[in-house]
């Protein structure tokens, strides 16, 4: 499978002329891509609302092959911008390997809930499931958690993260992006500054998998498991929304900084460090694959290597 470097990404449009060249500038085009994706986050906005009521016939297979329609007009949107004005092949999102990245991502996700919730539990904390919902309902979670995970995705590391990359280098671009990723999350009801750092610095993990492909599969696979795991099967908030009907309904109790409480696990201790711990093995998979980018002010023609 070829190996995807970080300049693999960049635009080849020559931008000659002063207007093409203030376009070429990755913020502009940072706008240009999420203006790209408008017909896909119309469609998302139309149907969102079915996908998520119970007594809606959305929240059944019609809704399940929605969410796959979604995901993939929002490839085929991006792949338009990409081809349209970067002139080059969309690597961060192209078909060879997407099943087993994905796979193996979602594979990761899931086990980190899953760790998070035995450290926690062998600390004391208390999960009694109350009630079960038929099991149909981890069909619908699986693909509406997808559709979710994917834009997010493509958004803050297809878009964001490469495109502030091409200037800013690797470094400061990861952080920003978390900064991004934590605040967008302060919109929900439950949310503080607190449970925005908390997520901010578990963005490690999706950006050193982006990092370390230089593609969106591995990143999306780890974000729709966790999500999945955590709210479709384990039936706990999800940074203090519940999307779908869980299959377990439990009850769970513990001190908040162990349990993340009416937040989620993404406020906990335990899932901050597990997700911490993970990006950092990526990212020091990306190191030695050199994958890492330098800033544009102190850029080699080659991406940092890795000091042994």
């Amino acid at each position: 499978m070829m190996k995807v470097t970080p300049t693999d990404l960049f635009s080849r449009n020559d931008g000659s002329g002063r207007l093409k060249r203030a376009i070429q500038f990755p913020m502009v085009r940072m706008a240009i891509a999420l203006l790209a994706l408008s017909p896909a986050i119309i469609a998302f906005n139309l149907v969102y609302g079915r996908f998520i009521d119970p007594q809606s016939r959305w929240t059944s297979w019609p809704g399940d092959m929605g969410a796959v329609i979604i995901v993939g007009l929002t490839v085929y949107c991006y792949r338009f911008y990409v081809k349209l004005l970067e002139k080059r092949q969309a690597h961060e999102v192209r078909r060879q390997g997407c099943g087993i990245e994905t796979g193996i991502g979602f594979v990761v996700g899931a086990m980190l809930v899953v760790l998070t919730m035995l450290v926690i539990l062998l600390a004391g904390s208390s999960y009694e499931i109350e009630s079960a919902n038929a099991r149909v309902t981890l069909i619908h979670a699986f693909f509406v958690f997808g559709m979710l995970a994917f834009f997010e995705e493509l958004m803050f590391r297809g878009i964001l993260l490469r495109l502030f990359e091409e200037l800013l280098g690797t470094w400061l671009s990861i952080v920003l992006v978390a900064v991004a990723f934590g605040a967008v999350h302060l919109v929900h009801v439950e949310a503080t500054l607190l449970s925005s750092a908390a997520i901010a610095l578990q963005d490690l993990v999706l950006s050193g998998a982006f990092v370390l492909t230089r593609k969106v599969w591995l990143s999306w696979g780890i974000h729709w498991g966790w999500n999945f795991t955590q709210d479709g099967v384990l039936g706990m908030p999800n940074s203090s929304v519940d999307v779908l009907p869980s299959l377990l309904n439990p009850e769970i109790s513990g001190p908040i900084w162990l349990t993340g409480g009416v937040f989620g696990i993404e406020l906990s201790a335990v899932g901050v460090i597990l997700n911490v711990v993970a990006g950092l093995v990526l990212i020091k998979l990306a190191i030695d694959r050199r994958q890492i980018l330098r800033p544009i002010w102190n850029r080699s023609l080659r991406p940092m290597a890795s000091k042994t």
